[in-house]
């Protein structure tokens, strides 16, 4: 029952993340928690997050290299356009190109196993590079390589494109913080650091939340020379932008190192839960300090909602949970209580202070079958980890043993933890594997061990003998038990060990000395909880005289009513406090507010309420909304579309990892192909835009919809018009079975339209010839319908095909050979590739040719696409026609070939019966089954509801 105070722990699960991202993006780290908030509420004292610590004076900064915001490299044009082609059809041809480029490259990472290859990658990054040299104006181009990027490690290369792609989209402050991440982490010298972080703050151009950003960087970074600094850092961030979570849990963890009274840490908790309501230990940590200062219905509502949401989460913490299944029974629901705590303990059935816990719920209840029950239970658990312990201080010191090993310390495992048909602790020992109390000698060889152990292990070791002694002397009251581990903890703590003296008094109670008891307990009242609940049973008992042997009035300090209601006012949340109100049961007692709980009460008070709503009904703040780029797309382009994010509200709704609308979108389609077919995944980008999205305003992005196993499931049906619907997912969340679903404050919203693919039917003359002139366009034209002659093709040889696809087969593959010479390259290349991709695949001689041709362009373009093609070739043939190119004149042929003949030397060794592709996204949560359409949010409930 020593157990230490919970707010700590929780203080760092909060902080964990955003100030680990902070001490990694600029290379430095902080030590964030020198001080503990004590047990008992801390007193009240000034918000001052400052303490008395020297300031080591920064030496003076080096000069800095001039790093503004990103301007970005100039990308080079395309080369001069070839004889005979005009510089409008050399400009189609290249944007034309740059779209199959970039379709290269996200298939290349869309592949087996090689896409988690580091050379996947590399040639992934040179196609897109490609599609930048060819059509510098296009956004997404250097957005996915900077993508690329930073999945092979290389930030610099990420630097370069983000600078490429914020010229072309500069308001894109996403993009223009990881911009900064990447300059900050290249400096060598704090200072340098400081100076360039605090050189923005000065910024007009840069936004008030970007600034923030920058100011807890360097806050951070302070906070290794000053204390006070970093605070006024921190607060400089603050005051730029309310909202940033990253700021608000830099100032909790100082409001925590300074010792700050309630009323500052719960201002600042709710801070932080306005930032994104869905933080659990955020919400843990509100209902934690309400418990504490007295206010339990207020603190049951909080803890309620946070036990809901880390339900939906599949994040529960046992811990928590015991503290939330106290605070039901301290408001009186004792069944809640009994089921919360018996979720513990499925889930986990070693968490000593859930037995405690249950049984003292069962004894507050009257039910003394059940009580017994789990009073046997609770003794396997405690003896079965006493047994643990002493053999694992046996084999440590390699004594020779006949005994089974110990059982393994298991992790809380939740999967089962709710089935209605299993009590508390049914799980127990269910693999047989109980460890018994050491006893007799093997008790004392453990003792002698122990006394040499290092602390840890010793520490856990005095943990476990006060925790069974306690079971023993308070809820089994075993007068032999209670004595023999009373005199075991005697041999390794002081005789002055509060737990000692504690346990030396509940068992002079034991045994009906009160005088003695009190006596006992009475010297350690004001420091041990439980002792002064024993001082207090015994001021019950009895009839007190004056020293004349007259009947004599109680002093305060003596009066068992007011020394019990003392004692839960100072202890009124927990496990103790629960202990509390179940040992004063018939003295009617509650838990009454503390002073400052009416302060408490006006801070929450602020907190608005209907922003928590956002968790469960976000399309009431915010909605995600599609639409066409055009109507209707043709057979092989890509289905692109907008995506506009719309804030409904009257709030600010920070965006990115840590907000209330995460950066993910993912995109599910249905399409009806003869039968409907649902394509989970079909897309998957980021939000672009701003840190924070402002009241009533939106941003926008163009996203492709056509990724994976759709593009080609398409390309078999090319005279029918298809019908395309979107399904676009706000913070998707993997889910414990695997499948993805909307996260708090995460929506499924589908387009208000259909996306359209139009057909090219062929059934007549006059249609023919409407998809033949296509030839004689402009390259971008003539590419699409070389596409679409291979698709019908292809169609002619389905054993389904129709008698007029049939038909105009052997015509259109003519045509698609005729236009291996067009007068373009590209369109020549293109034709090339076209062709290859339609032989048979026993055709290998002849791909070779085809590939070989490609590969001797004088066009870079077409020995970018002969690499792509040779992915179709037996390894030893793609290695002798792309080996070649590993020395190509040019920079972007020779990468991409390097790269090749990497992923050809891990192809030759893929089994035969492996499959050749994996769809698989290359960024983004794990692809899964799409859901059935539905909101897919949690019902939970929450605080005044």
């Amino acid at each position: 029952m020593n157990r230490p105070p919970r707010l700590p722990a929780r203080a760092r699960m909060l902080l964990a993340a955003s100030i680990g991202l902070a001490a990694s993006s600029v290379g430095v780290t902080a030590s964030l928690f020198a001080q503990s908030p004590p047990l008992s509420p801390a007193p009240l004292t000034p918000p001052n997050r400052t303490q008395p610590s020297p300031v080591t004076p920064a030496p003076a900064a080096p000069a800095l290299p001039s790093l503004p915001l990103p301007t970005p490299a100039t990308i080079p044009a395309d080369a001069a356009p070839q004889a005979g082609v005009g510089e409008s059809e050399a400009e189609d041809a290249r944007i034309a190109v740059a779209q199959r480029m970039a379709q290269a490259a996200y298939e290349i990472v869309q592949a087996d196993v090689t896409a988690r290859d580091a050379a996947a990658w590399q040639q992934s990054i040179a196609f897109l590079e490609a599609a930048r040299r060819l059509d510098p104006k296009e956004q997404r181009y250097p957005r996915l390589q900077a993508e690329a990027y930073s999945q092979l490690g290389d930030f610099d290369g990420a630097a370069t494109s983000l600078e490429a792609y914020l010229a072309l989209r500069g308001d894109d402050d996403t993009a223009r913080l990881k911009l900064i991440e990447y300059y900050v982490a290249k400096m060598q010298t704090t200072d340098a650091k400081l100076k360039y972080l605090t050189s923005l703050l000065d910024k007009p151009s840069i936004s008030n939340e970007l600034k923030s950003r920058c100011a807890t960087f360097a806050a951070v970074i302070l906070g290794e020379r000053s204390v006070r600094l970093q605070v006024e850092m921190t607060d400089r961030a603050l005051a730029l932008d309310p909202l940033n979570i990253y700021a608000r849990r830099l100032e909790y963890a100082q409001l925590l190192s300074a010792g700050a009274g309630p009323e500052y840490r719960v201002k600042s908790l709710f801070a932080l839960l306005r930032c994104n309501p869905s933080q659990v230990h955020v919400l843990e940590g509100i209902g934690h300090e309400l418990a504490a200062a007295g206010l339990t219905r207020e603190a049951l509502d909080w803890m309620a909602s946070a036990k809901n949401l880390s339900i939906y989460l599949a994040q529960p913490d046992p811990n928590f949970f015991v503290e939330y299944a106290s605070q039901l029974y301290i408001n009186g629901l004792l069944k809640d209580a009994e089921d919360g705590v018996g979720i513990v303990l499925q889930a986990d059935p070693r968490n000593i202070d859930a037995w405690f816990l249950l049984l003292t719920l069962r004894r507050s209840a009257g039910l003394q079958v059940a009580f017994d029950q789990d009073l046997d239970r609770a003794k396997v658990v405690l003896e079965s980890r006493m047994g643990a312990l002493a053999s694992k201080l046996e084999s440590e010191a390699s004594v020779a043993t006949t005994r089974p090993a110990a059982a393994g310390v298991e992790e809380p495992n939740f999967a089962g933890a709710f089935a209605p048909s299993r009590g508390p602790g049914a799980n127990i020992a269910a693999d047989g594997r109980v460890e018994s109390a050491p006893t007799g000698q093997r008790l004392a060889d453990t003792i002698t061990r122990v006394k040499k152990a290092n602390p840890d292990v010793r520490a856990d070791f005095i943990s476990a003998v006060t925790d069974l002694a306690w079971f023993e002397v308070y809820f089994n009251r075993s007068a032999t038990a209670s004595r023999n581990w009373i005199t075991t903890l005697s041999d390794l703590v002081p005789a002055e060990d509060l737990a000692l003296v504690r346990l030396r008094g509940w068992f002079e109670i034991l045994e009906n000395r009160q005088a003695e008891a009190m006596k006992t307990l009475w010297s350690i009242r004001d420091r041990d909880a439980l002792a002064a609940m024993g001082v207090s049973r015994l001021l019950g008992q009895g009839n007190w005289t004056s020293a004349a042997g007259k009947p004599a009035t109680r002093p305060a300090s003596q009066d068992p009513i007011i020394t019990a209601q003392n004692l839960i006012n100072r202890f009124p949340n927990g496990l103790l406090g629960a202990m509390l109100i179940a040992e004063f049961k018939d003295r009617k007692l509650s838990a009454q507010p503390q002073p400052y709980g009416a302060e408490l009460k006006k801070i929450a008070a602020t907190f608005p309420l209907e922003l928590l709503q956002i968790i469960i009904q976000p399309d009431k703040f915010y909605v995600p909304v599609g639409t066409a780029t055009k109507l209707p797309y043709r057979l092989g382009e890509p289905l692109l579309a907008n995506v506009a994010i719309r804030n409904l509200s009257d709030f600010d709704l920070p965006v990115g990892p840590e907000g209330i609308i995460k950066p993910d979108l993912w995109f599910d389609t249905r399409v009806s192909l003869g039968e409907e077919r649902v394509y989970p995944m079909s897309g998957y980008d980021k939000i672009v835009g701003p840190l924070v999205l402002k009241r009533r305003g939106s941003t926008s992005q163009v996203v492709r919809m056509d990724q994976g196993k759709m593009t080609e499931e398409l390309r078999e049906r090319p005279a029918a018009s298809v019908n395309i619907f979107v399904t676009v997912m706000t913070n998707p969340m993997v889910r414990p079975d695997f499948r993805v679903a909307p996260g708090p404050s995460g929506m499924r919203r589908q387009f208000s339209r259909s996306l359209i693919r139009g057909g090219m039917p062929i059934f007549n003359e006059p249609q023919r010839k409407k998809l033949l002139e296509g030839l004689k366009g402009l390259p971008n034209e003539k590419m699409w319908t070389l596409e679409v002659l291979a698709a019908i093709v292809q169609q002619s040889r389905g054993l389904d095909s129709e008698p007029t696809v049939q038909r105009a087969a052997p015509e259109f593959l003519e045509q698609i050979r005729l236009a291996q010479n067009d007068r373009v390259p590209q369109v020549a290349a293109f034709a090339s590739f076209t062709l290859m991709k339609l032989l048979e695949p026993e055709k290998t001689a002849e791909k070779a040719r085809l590939v070989s041709a490609m590969a001797t362009s004088s066009a870079w373009e077409g020995r970018m696409a002969a690499i792509w093609a040779a992915r179709d070739l037996p390894a030893d043939e793609r290695k002798k026609i792309v080996g070649p190119l590993t020395s190509d004149t040019e920079e972007l042929v020779k990468a991409a070939a390097t790269a090749d003949m990497k992923l050809a030397a891990v192809a030759a060794t893929r089994p035969a019966s492996q499959p050749a592709t994996k769809p698989a996204p290359a960024t983004g949560p794990s692809e899964g089954p799409a859901l059935p359409p539905g909101t897919g949010t949690p019902s939970l409930p929450l605080p005044g509801q």
